[in-house]
């Protein structure tokens, strides 16, 4: 019987999944900080601009779903498999923007903790990474309930 071996992935993708203001940018700039070979990305750097968004008439929904460039943030997971120096937007939140090669995460970073809301909601993302901590959402779920109980 002949098994098929796979090289192991170069970098690990950990997804960090949970709500807005639950931690999740937060944890994985703890962690990438505790690790010299790892890096954030942000999933916040892929909405589209607010002039796109005005052109599709989704400018009041910015930070929907439907308000990111998915695609291009999945290519940008696809390219992390590879041992080479990726660039990848970050999000100017005092212009509420994108910059483009905002972050560059380099050939010697073997960790990528990959942060956002919609890591689970969105198609063939959560494919792309070797694991999701999405606890946080069982925690902000449960601070949320006992606010509700309290109001």
């Amino acid at each position: 019987m002949s098994e098929v071996l796979r090289p192991a992935p170069t970098r690990r993708l950990i997804g960090l999944v949970g709500p807005p203001g639950v931690g999740t940018s937060t944890l994985a700039d703890r962690l990438a900080r505790d690790d010299a070979a790892a890096a954030v990305l942000p999933m916040d750097g892929f909405h589209l601009t607010q002039q796109h968004l005005r052109q599709l008439g989704r400018r009041e929904r910015m930070g929907a779903p439907d308000t990111f460039d998915v695609q291009g943030f999945a290519a940008i997971l696809r390219a992390l498999r590879t041992d080479e120096t990726v660039t990848a937007p970050g999000f100017d939140r005092t212009i509420e923007e994108p910059v483009a090669g905002a972050i560059t995460i380099g050939r010697g970073i073997r960790t990528v903790y990959v942060d956002g809301n919609y890591l689970l909601v969105w198609e063939g993302i959560a494919e792309l990474l070797d694991e999701t901590n999405a606890r946080l959402i069982a925690a902000s779920a449960a601070r949320a309930t006992r606010t509700l109980a309290v109001d």
